[in-house]
């Protein structure tokens, strides 16, 4: 693709970026999750997870899949951290890395489940929950709502990378077709 052709691209990509930010904002604003704070961060992770995932959509519903499995894990790991310090253990020394170790073995093994099976996705789908979490008025909504406001915003991301492909191959197919006239 010629600078100027991948410059039209971009242009449009980025204008994509502002609108997933707008719709961010607008969901916010309606209170879905938090009106205090958004999730776009899990919209543009989630993006992301589109290209290093293969760029497919069947690719962005094994992200997705992934991302519930990743959730899963980080709740796993909320529980056991609050259990073990129910026993009175050290957060910081002995609770917190030891519900780390149980939450990451699934997130490890999930390479080899039927579903949900792209460990990266699975990790930043953990990472972001961690994230959504760590932000005093949407973590009060409890680990099922997070969950569901986490996946909402990741569909958003998987979907501007469907669209960024789209993009990108139509201003590619375009100038092809100016070629042959």
């Amino acid at each position: 693709m010629s600078f100027k052709r991948l410059f039209i691209a971009t242009l449009i990509i980025s204008v994509l970026a502002g609108a997933v930010m707008l719709l961010s904002n607008i969901l916010q604003n309606f209170g879905i999750i938090a009106t205090g704070a958004g999730l776009c961060f899990v919209s543009f992770i989630a993006w992301s997870c589109y290209f290093f995932g293969g760029g497919t959509p069947k690719d962005a519903v094994i992200s997705w899949m992934s991302f519930i499995v990743g959730i899963a894990c980080a709740i796993l790991i909320f529980v056991c951290n609050t259990l073990f310090t129910h026993f009175g253990w050290s957060v910081s020394y002995l609770a917190l890395p030891l519900a780390v170790v149980i939450g990451v073995i699934p997130m490890c093994l999930a390479e080899r489940f039927p579903v949900g099976n792209r460990v990266p996705a699975v990790y930043l789908g953990a990472a972001t929950f961690f994230g959504a979490m760590e932000i005093p008025s949407i973590a009060e909504k409890g680990y099922v709502i997070v969950a569901v406001g986490e996946l909402l915003y990741a569909i958003i991301g998987l979907f501007a990378g469907f669209l960024t492909v789209w993009i990108s191959n139509f201003v590619a197919s375009y100038k092809k077709a100016e070629e042959h006239t």
